[in-house]
């Protein structure tokens, strides 16, 4: 394949769809965790999260918890549930 603008144009065009893509991804559709469960900032903005959407049968679920139930981990406070 000949290198041309063209080609170098249509290569970063796609590549910079790709990654906008992957970031939309997984900063805002993919917030569902191996818990089986949705996680979301507390708004009272405590520390604590919000745990939704329990997925019937999943982890969450047989362990028992529950539509808006609030949580900690461990007793720390969180500042964001995209704190890794």
């Amino acid at each position: 394949m000949k290198i041309t603008k063209s080609n170098i144009y249509i290569h970063s065009i796609v590549f910079l769809s790709i990654n906008l893509f992957s970031f939309y991804n997984n900063m805002f559709a993919e917030r569902m965790t191996t818990d089986d469960c949705l996680w979301v900032n507390n708004p009272k903005n405590d520390g604590s999260l919000i745990i939704t959407q329990i997925i019937p049968g999943g982890v969450a679920d047989q362990a028992g918890i529950k539509d808006n139930d609030i949580i900690a981990i461990n007793g720390e406070k969180l500042r964001t549930v995209l704190m890794r």
